[in-house]
């Protein structure tokens, strides 16, 4: 992956500033150290930071055609594009390098915006079209690749980044009230919503296009689960798992395309040990795997780690970690999130993708996605005997259904927890004056998917959607995955997000995914040809680390200084505690 950040005036009263572009591209440097480049045509400019992946010596970016009349920039990997060039054969086109981004310049000018649904990969895209004097953002089916904007009059600003926006200096920064919510609220944030105002990041799946006219936006993909009702869709189980491991094999494949070392995120887990197996088989070399240990027991899964390793003959790096290697970096993950956070995930992702940077190894892949689409949380399980729902009085009832079908378009819909009861207890926790505006920002009272999509679908597809939308895009790949491995410009790819393997597993019948109440029943049949059966049959054990609890037991004074009762009153957004009785609470938790 790689870097980049632009702008546009479309009243074309303002030439770019070359200063700037490399200003705002300089502030994400991490996404790049092999090449800055730029292009400035008119009114538009945009930079580039390099990470050289594959033609290390031909790939600087960005590529233009025709004097500039159109200029593309990519961050991220196509992994079709091979074939996709083989499709423009007849063109008989001159090419400069042998790189995936300048074959996606010459599909645009083939097929327009088309040539988007015909990409298997990873990527944000910014197109600038000059006899159109049009801006096109676009985005990868999963959000992998993060890409923001703003508008500021009749300026565009956008980058990979918002680091890199707020080097422009139209752009302000305030935080978005609605942002904070929704991280309060769900897993993570929602494209477009990010934690600054008036500063928003395109949707997974979906294309932007920006003129002086107005913006159009389309949604060129999405997770489409069929009718309850259709049973056209159904499969034998042998035939689920000849599917599974045909599109998971071809899906590792693409995504071990790469000029340098790749390597294997070794969690000790199901999806991870299967990926790093069907890799193993197919590598003429030991296969790099880099795991995280924590001195915490309760948090450890370093000896699952070292069998699965020992088993598939893995090259295997791993690096214990203590509560004050999370306190040590809080800061510095945080300014890499760009986003407040509820958990020390974050801090543990970016010393992983330090580890596999330190060893030479800048391209990784990793087992996210399998949960969300193969039924692998415990929520799965609870919907199947529907014993998470907590008895409600009447009108607590109404409130509650009245939530759902603000959110979900369907009364019905059981997501997680009782959102009119949560809203009670983020009222409790805002401060006097933000609640004054609560009603404007509450996001458990605005749809924040397509209602369609869950309409008419069985309880688990509903699920699986909604961990889709609000959990795996934006908040783990892209805040977790992409931002915490491109701080130490690490590449993390994921096999289970492939389109062809995502398509196949939407028209898998829920009750196979299901089996015998097994979570992820059918990947556990496909990894007993390849791993032990300790490692199989083993309890989930999510990725978790020292939170809150254990964080402040440290006693460290910039910790205790952030929470102090002066401090959180002066920020003004949330009801200041004295810490004192925070401590105390938290201390009574976990010596009770």
């Amino acid at each position: 992956m790689c870097g980049f950040a632009g702008y546009i005036d479309f009243s074309e009263n303002n030439v770019p500033e070359a200063t700037l572009l490399q200003r705002m591209c300089q502030a994400i440097g991490h996404r790049g150290y092999d090449g800055y480049a730029e292009k400035i045509e008119g009114c538009y400019g945009v930079g580039f930071r390099r990470l050289a992946i594959v033609d290390l010596q031909q790939g600087m970016q960005p590529f233009s055609i025709d004097n500039n009349r159109i200029i593309l920039v990519c961050n991220g990997e196509i992994y079709n594009s091979h074939a996709l060039k083989n499709k423009l054969k007849y063109k008989e086109i001159a090419y400069q390098s042998r790189t995936d981004t300048e074959v996606l310049l010459h599909l645009y000018i083939e097929y327009g915006l088309a040539f988007v649904e015909q990409l298997e990969g990873q990527f944000s895209i910014a197109i600038f079209d000059r006899d159109n004097k049009k801006v096109h953002l676009i985005r990868d089916p999963f959000g992998v690749c993060p890409l923001h904007y703003t508008q500021v009059n009749n300026t565009l600003i956008f980058g990979s980044e918002i680091k890199a926006l707020l080097e422009h200096p139209l752009v302000g920064r305030k935080i978005n009230l609605a942002g904070l919510d929704q991280i309060l609220t769900l897993p993570g944030l929602v494209s477009p919503m990010t934690a600054f105002e008036n500063i928003q990041s395109i949707p997974a799946g979906q294309c932007i296009t920006f003129s002086a006219t107005g913006n159009n936006s389309v949604a060129y993909w999405d997770l489409n689960y069929p009718n309850k009702e259709d049973l056209s869709f159904v499969r034998t189980e042998s035939e689920c798992l000849e599917g599974i491991l045909e599109y998971l094999t071809k899906s590792i494949e693409y995504r071990m395309q790469s000029d340098i070392p790749v390597g294997i995120y070794l969690s000790g887990g199901l999806d991870s040990s299967l990926i790093a197996a069907l890799m193993q088989k197919n590598s003429a070399i030991d296969l790099p795997a880099f795991s995280i240990g924590f001195t915490n027991q309760k948090h450890d899964e370093s000896v699952a780690q070292k069998q699965v390793a020992a088993h598939l003959k893995l090259s295997l790096q791993s690096r214990q970690v203590n509560e004050q290697d999370i306190v040590d970096g809080i800061q510095r993950s945080l300014l890499f999130s760009e986003c407040p956070v509820k958990e020390s995930y974050n801090t543990c992702s970016w010393l992983l993708s330090q580890l596999a940077h330190q060893e030479g190894v800048q391209v990784i892949l990793s087992g996210e996605g399998a949960d969300e689409l193969f039924g692998g949380y415990l929520g799965y399980r609870f919907d199947a005997i529907a014993s998470q729902r907590v008895s409600l009085d009447p009108l607590e009832e109404a409130l509650e259904e009245e939530a759902r079908e603000a959110m979900w378009g369907d009364s019905d819909c059981f997501y997680e927890k009782n959102y009119a009861l949560h809203r009670e207890l983020k009222q409790s926790l805002y401060s006097a004056n933000i609640n004054l505006d609560f009603e404007r920002f509450d996001c458990s009272q605005s749809v924040l998917i397509d209602p369609r999509k869950i309409h008419k679908r069985n309880s688990l597809h509903q699920r699986s959607y909604l961990d889709f939308k609000l959990r795996l895009v934006d908040h783990l790949v892209s805040d977790h995955g992409d931002r915490m491995g491109m701080a130490n410009t690490v590449e993390v790819r994921y096999p289970f997000l492939d389109k062809k393997l995502v398509e196949f597993s939407t028209k898998i019948p829920s009750k196979l995914l299901l089996k015998n109440n097994t979570e992820k029943y059918l990947l556990k049949q496909v990894a007993n040809t390849y791993l032990p059966t300790e490692i199989i049959q083993r309890q989930k054990f999510g990725f978790r680390a020292p939170g809150s609890a254990e964080l402040l037991q440290q006693n460290t004074q910039w910790i205790e200084d952030y929470l102090s009762y002066n401090y959180v009153e002066k920020l003004a957004y949330l009801m200041p505690i004295p810490l004192s009785i925070l401590k105390n609470a938290i201390d009574s938790l976990i010596f009770a």
